[in-house]
């Protein structure tokens, strides 16, 4: 099947980007976090995702693998990594930092709940497990919230 990208982590090496100077500065800053995080040991990570996220080590290290390691079924016949996001690069920066906002910690409940059901279903496609997920854990709204309350509800 051929690989693409979607939504999420990056490509297998962190070196197959389009220049950065031909995107936005946000999605350039969360294409170079993606770089340096998939640069790191995935047990050093999991090992601070578990200890700042308060989840047990195997399932930081499966929230890991899930965004920054992973191929994922991301349309019908179509497999690939997730592309950086620039808010889920700031949620595990402040993961990795020790500093976790409520809707950081969603985050890691929610791509842990989405990569048990992908694992669990195999023929799934993301998008799919994506909405599944989301009826439980929803980081997006959570993380609207808290844009809103920080910008005084502009």
């Amino acid at each position: 099947m051929p690989k693409i990208k979607a939504s999420g982590a990056l490509n297998r090496y962190g070196k197959e980007f389009d220049a950065f100077e031909s995107i936005g500065h946000k999605e350039a800053l969360g294409k170079k976090m993606y770089i340096q995080f998939a640069q790191r040991k995935d047990m050093d990570a999991a090992g601070l995702i578990s200890k700042n996220g308060g989840v047990p080590l195997k399932d930081a290290l499966q929230v890991y693998q899930h965004v920054f390691r992973d191929d994922h079924l991301l349309e019908v016949g179509k497999i690939g990594m997730f592309d950086p996001d620039y808010d889920i690069a700031q949620s595990f920066s402040r993961i990795f930092a020790g500093k976790p906002e409520s809707h950081d910690l969603t985050m890691i409940k929610h791509e842990l709940l989405e990569s048990k059901i992908m694992r669990a279903n195999p023929n799934m496609i993301y998008n799919d497990a994506h909405r599944l997920t989301n009826k439980t854990y929803n980081y997006l709204e959570e993380l609207d919230e808290w844009k809103d309350r920080r910008s005084g509800g502009d």
